[in-house]
Formats: structure tokens, C-alpha cells, sequence
């Protein structure tokens, strides 16, 4: 998630989720934090909740937050319960509860498994240009592949 595609998103009138780094720096409250510390205080007040996820637990929370240049934002924490795996999302969907926002992060890491599959057999080289011509190919191929 950067500045640029989330201005993008945002010109064309699209919703965004992406991942976010722990050094980024966001306001919570008019406080000041990294995600990286955000994570650490909302640990420390108790926030995070378990969700069980395809026969997984998770530990997850949501806050709203401000970030510089893009706004208000939600947060999605999760750590896979056992492991130190934290991940982060952040999204400009603000108004979605914790379960739903769960919900549409559980969507994106299909599209994400589908985007390295791809890439796997070979689409990793394929460049896309603005042109439809381009698009129309790369759906064409990818229909041949999968059908």
C-alpha cells in the first residue's frame, strides 16, 4: 500500500485494502505511532479478540486511524495464534465492523493466492500497458489456461 495507488484508487472512485508496513507512521486519538508501536499498546489495553478463520485461530483487532497524504483509514491486525506472524491491513473501508473487515481481508488473500499462481505460469513477465488490447490478452490466455 502506497500513496500513489491509494491516490489512484481514490480519482477513480475505487475501495482499497492493501498491507502496511510496521514503521508507517499513523494517528491514533491525535497520538503519534508507528504501527509497530499502535500494535504494541493495543496488546497492552487487551483489544485484540480471538476469531477462528478456516479451523484456524486469529487474533485480530480494528482501530481507525489517520495517516499523512491518505487520510482516514482502518487498521486490521492479525496474528495467527502460536506464532509471532503479525500482519496489518489497512483499508479506507472505516465504517465495516471487525468481522466484516475480516471478511473482505479473507477475500483479498484469494485474489492474492490467485495473483502468485499466475505469476507462477508465467505471467510474472507479462507487462500491462494501459492499451485494452493488452487486458483483452491477458484475459483470453488466462481464460485458455483455466478452462
Amino acid at each position: 500500500m502506497c500513496t500513489e495507488i491509494v491516490t489512484r484508487c481514490k480519482a477513480k472512485g475505487y475501495r482499497w485494502i492493501g498491507d502496511t508496513k510496521s514503521n508507517r507512521v499513523v494517528y491514533y486519538w491525535g497520538v503519534k505511532f508507528s504501527v509497530a508501536e499502535l500494535c504494541d499498546q493495543l496488546r497492552a489495553e487487551g483489544r485484540f479478540v480471538d476469531v477462528l478463520v478456516n479451523g484456524a485461530l486469529y487474533l485480530v483487532c480494528k482501530v481507525n486511524v489517520y495517516i499523512p497524504k491518505i487520510g482516514s483509514v482502518a487498521l486490521l491486525f492479525n496474528v495467527k495464534v502460536g506464532t509471532s506472524d503479525l500482519h496489518v491491513l489497512c483499508s479506507d473501508f472505516v465504517e465495516l465492523s471487525l468481522l466484516e473487515l475480516v471478511e473482505l481481508a479473507l477475500l483479498r488473500q484469494g485474489i492474492e493466492k490467485f495473483h502468485k499462481d499466475a505469476k507462477s505460469i508465467g505471467f510474472g513477465a507479462y507487462r500491462f500497458h494501459g492499451s485494452d488490447a493488452a487486458l483483452i490478452r491477458a484475459c483470453v490466455k488466462m481464460y485458455r489456461l483455466f478452462t
